[in-house]
């Protein structure tokens, strides 16, 4: 296929001969697809780039999906589960399953976080503590205020006595 697409014989896929692809106006997704495979982002695509992109492994929810088209298809049920997955092909923080009424929380893999399985939509932001560490749940707190909570007034009574308050570190 790409031989015949490569119609100078330069081992790249220019965008004048990915436009012979993109005649068809009802396939919106070839381009898209085709502008994913130029890995090298330089306007063409060559034949490392093409194969690279034809093999390459699926995201965890698109395969699934795919999964659930090829093997469930001849049996669906009705209520059966759809993950929701985003434009990557990873699943969205928010699966739901219609028929029960439940949503929970999960992350981009599709592992459930414990705990979140409810009727209604969860905040998964956050439950997951989503604070820049890929979601481990532990939250970043600055140890003055953690003190300042623990001692109660007492931290209010000393700045008060300093007469001046904390800078934060900050030369003004």
């Amino acid at each position: 296929m790409f031989s015949k697409l490569d119609t100078n014989s330069d081992l790249y896929l220019d965008q004048a001969e990915l436009a012979a692809i993109n005649l068809d106006k009802y396939e919106v997704c070839i381009r898209p697809f085709f502008n994913s495979c130029d890995s090298y982002k330089d306007g063409k695509v060559s034949t490392a780039e093409w194969c690279l992109c034809f093999w390459r492994e699926k995201p965890p929810c698109l395969a699934e999906l795919e999964r659930i088209q090829v093997q469930e298809a001849a049996k669906k049920k009705p209520g059966m589960y759809i993950p929701s997955c985003d434009e990557d092909g990873y699943y969205r923080k928010v699966q739901c399953d219609q028929s029960r009424g439940e949503c929970w929380c999960v992350d981009q893999h599709g592992g459930e976080m414990m705990g979140t399985r409810i009727h209604g939509n969860p905040d998964c932001d956050e439950v997951a503590g989503y604070s820049g560490d890929f979601g481990s749940g532990v939250g970043w707190e600055d140890e003055e205020e953690k003190e300042a909570e623990d001692n109660g007034e007492e931290a209010e009574e000393e700045e008060e006595e300093e007469g001046e308050a904390d800078d934060g570190g900050y030369i003004w």
